[in-house]
């Protein structure tokens, strides 16, 4: 596989991250209000002045967007040689020996006098009346409007940055306003709602009312996910991951745990569903079936990406789109799945979710992803299967990225694929999927890059050493649910009992492990976790590793169990089969 270009990697705000933290990046000697400061070459003065803790106003800027100097609030004195002119700080790019007054009698006054005019314009705003009174502006001299929007500009740029270009600035002068083309609702509107958490002052208006978001005079539906209580596992993990905090594990009569969401605080991310083992959450308004055309590579995307709307660029040939209401609803299945059935390469592209308002989902897939391209990697897949891009801004960016990614990937090494259309849910999936791909003769397992992550020596050969077996199929996997207990540390201590020098990794062998199980047979591990615990057991042994693992998702953190009983995988199954017929007596 060839290397992916780095600009995929980097969003605007990035790339001025990038140049304020590095190291290596040309320091000149600036002066803010006295102060002597090394500051970046050519970063703003408003970034440089909010590192010092020197604050500076204005309602038009984002981290992520260009700046524009719209507000004029930031407004400071840049002096030289006995001279001064006012400077916008957020646009303005710092050079050695520059000296800036940030707030001096004049800076002050101008302030005053640009934030009276907003208060005329917007007098009941409550974030102008705020700032106002925060600049020492009471009243202005001005004659009151009635407006809600100060014409900064910031939905407009991030829709046209992130989005889709659905709005703009309409006509000029005093009658220039902010909205749609032909003042009709906007075909290429697709809800996301970012013009809305941008705007600082509340004047685009959006609503959600029951499973309907409303913004622009469009409806968009909600894709609210539910639980299906009868695969529920009670485990916490769709809790730990959602970033909104929706879904709770409550106890149901009998002390059996279940996970609840709350059908109008869902925003419908989808990170619930991708976070759960068992495949009991399901997100109804969201299709995450397989595109029936296997080949090429399969993109996984949000609205955002612009990649179906009527003016959306071309998508390059060989790329299948397959659109979720945010990427932090791909799932280990899905991913590895698309990669048995056929495609060259996932690519799942994000879209600068600080300007969404489901702000926080992302973190979640860029995980999965990376776990997915190690399984790719260790079945024999080979590198850059599955990769997480953030595209360059604009309408042009995601299609950029696809083509790249086009470039750099190899066809599948695949003779034969995996015969299936249709959704993927939960890891008992994802786990018959990675023991197909493992069963494929073109197909040699690569276990290199897991041992040395894990600092395991790999054996020469299979003869005399340590059989890793499923574990490091399963420590992919599920891992990240079965913390702080390490599937690593088993093939650790194996080695020195064995006395060997490395550890083989095989493909993955037959388990009978089946996360999604039914209720009666969760009931009775429970009751033996608990019959251990009643007669003052610490430690319940098993010769088996599934069953291992299902005493350990029901001993998670989230699970609703305080539980001083660990269970270990015991070196002797024999002797393991003794002591678990003790616990049940």
């Amino acid at each position: 596989m060839r290397s992916m270009p780095v600009r995929l990697y980097q969003g605007r705000d990035q790339q001025k991250m990038n140049t304020m933290d590095n190291k290596s990046t040309k320091l000149v000697s600036i002066t803010i209000d006295g102060h002597k400061i090394s500051a970046p070459y050519r970063a703003s003065l408003l970034s440089v002045a909010s590192r010092m803790g020197i604050s500076i106003p204005t309602l038009c800027h984002h981290d992520a967007l260009e700046p524009a100097g719209a507000c004029r609030l930031c407004i400071v004195e840049h002096v030289r040689d006995g001279w001064s002119k006012f400077v916008t700080a957020c646009n303005y790019p710092v050079n050695e020996g520059m000296v800036f007054r940030t707030a001096s009698q004049e800076v002050v006054q101008y302030r005053r006098m640009t934030m009276e005019a907003l208060l005329a314009r917007c007098p009941n705003v409550p974030e102008i009346r705020k700032l106002a009174l925060k600049l020492g502006v009471v009243e202005s001299r001005f004659t009151e409007g009635d407006e809600t929007c100060i014409l900064c500009g910031m939905c407009t740029r991030v829709c046209e940055t992130y989005a889709t270009s659905a709005i703009s600035t309409l006509n000029r002068g005093s009658d220039k306003v902010v909205g749609t083309f032909d003042n009709k609702p906007p075909e290429d509107c697709v809800g996301c709602g970012s013009c809305a958490s941008v705007c600082p002052t509340g004047h685009i208006k959006d609503r959600r009312e029951g499973g309907v978001y409303e913004i622009w005079e469009r409806e968009f539906p909600v894709a609210v996910c539910g639980v299906e209580t009868e695969k529920c596992r009670g485990c916490g993990a769709c809790e730990e991951a959602c970033p909104f905090r929706v879904p709770r594990v409550v106890l149901q009569k009998g002390a059996m745990p279940v996970s609840t969401i709350d059908r109008e605080a869902c925003r419908g991310c989808g990170v619930c569903v991708a976070a759960c083992p068992t495949g009991a959450i399901a997100q109804p308004r969201a299709s995450r079936d397989l595109p029936k055309n296997s080949g090429g590579i399969l993109v996984i995307a949000c609205g955002r990406s612009a990649l179906k709307i009527p003016t959306s660029p071309t998508i390059p040939d060989g790329a299948h789109v397959m659109e979720l209401p945010c990427v932090g609803g791909v799932t280990p299945a899905m991913l590895i799945g698309a990669l048995a059935r056929g495609h060259d390469g996932v690519l799942v592209m994000g879209r600068h979710e600080s300007t969404c308002k489901l702000d926080g989902s992302e973190k979640h897939a860029r995980y999965t992803v990376k776990q997915m391209e190690r399984l790719a990697r260790l079945v024999g897949l080979g590198e850059g299967r599955v990769q997480f891009v953030e595209p360059l801004p604009g309408l042009q960016g995601p299609t950029i990225a696809i083509a790249d990614f086009l470039k750099a990937t190899d066809p599948t090494p695949l003779k034969t694929t995996l015969p299936i259309d249709h959704a993927l849910d939960g890891m008992d999936d994802a786990l018959a999927v990675t023991r197909w791909l493992c069963e494929r003769d073109e197909l040699s397992i690569d276990g290199k890059a897991w041992l040395d992550s894990h600092e395991i020596p790999a054996a020469k050969s299979a003869k005399g050493s340590v059989d890793a077996g499923a574990i490091p199929y399963l420590d992919i996997l599920l891992g990240h649910l079965l913390e702080p207990a390490r599937l690593p540390a088993i093939l650790g201590k194996d080695l020195e009992a064995s006395k060997s020098r490395g550890v083989h990794i095989g493909p993955m062998p037959q388990i009978n492990l089946q996360l999604a199980l039914p209720p009666k047979e969760i009931a009775i591990l429970r009751e033996r976790l608990t019959t251990a615990q009643d007669n003052d057991i610490d430690i319940v042994e098993t010769g088996d590793l599934s069953e291992l693992i299902q005493y350990l998702l029901l001993l998670r953190k989230g699970s609703w169990r305080n539980s001083h009983v660990q269970p270990v995988l015991a070196s002797d199954p024999a002797a393991a089969s003794d002591a678990e017929r003790q616990a049940d007596r």
